[in-house]
């Protein structure tokens, strides 16, 4: 539970921040969304016992893609030393 609601909280401070645009800003957000209804809530309610196949792919394919725009983001950021030097 305690994840849950840190994944909500960095989904909504990536979104508020305003640092990343396009698809890279909502996918923490996503990944909180697959997390929680597809894997806690149905934890929590005693409807299953886990994910499951899909369950976990899903849960998988979220964190690359929060990989990937950590990623991608990286890459069009300023290092200080090429700022300094030019």
């Amino acid at each position: 539970l305690l994840s849950d609601i840190a994944a909500f909280l960095v989904g909504i401070t990536v979104l508020t921040a305003g640092r990343w645009s396009g698809w890279q800003r909502f996918m923490p957000l996503l990944n909180f969304l697959v997390v929680f209804f597809g894997v806690s809530l149905p934890l929590i309610l005693g409807a299953s016992d886990g994910p499951g196949l899909v369950g976990e792919l899903a849960m998988g394919i979220c964190w690359f893609g929060v990989a990937l725009a950590v990623f991608t983001t990286q890459a069009r950021q300023v290092s200080p030393q090429t700022a300094a030097a030019g």
